[in-house]
């Protein structure tokens, strides 16, 4: 577990924090990822596969002329897929 320190550097001075964005970075992304799907922590990968396949049909720039949108469930879902 890491600390970081605050203070004037005296013992009685310092604060001690946990360093959360070292540690919780791959924990949002997740997050960020599955929501961007509609899909909660508890997905499997067969879940995120449906999702992804339900929302690219609806969000395809051919169908629907919205890339962005259609991008950033593509990216998720590569993210998603790739973690193993």
């Amino acid at each position: 577990m890491e600390y970081i320190s605050k203070g004037m550097g005296r013992p009685d001075e310092f604060h001690y924090e946990y360093d959360f964005d070292k540690y919780n970075e791959e924990s949002f992304k997740v997050k960020k990822a599955l929501s961007s799907l509609g899909l909660k922590e508890s997905s499997s990968k067969e879940d995120i596969k449906k999702a992804y396949h339900n929302l690219a049909k609806k969000f395809h720039p051919d169908v629907s002329g919205h890339q962005e949108d259609f991008k950033k469930i593509k990216d998720a879902y590569d993210y998603l897929m790739s973690r193993g």
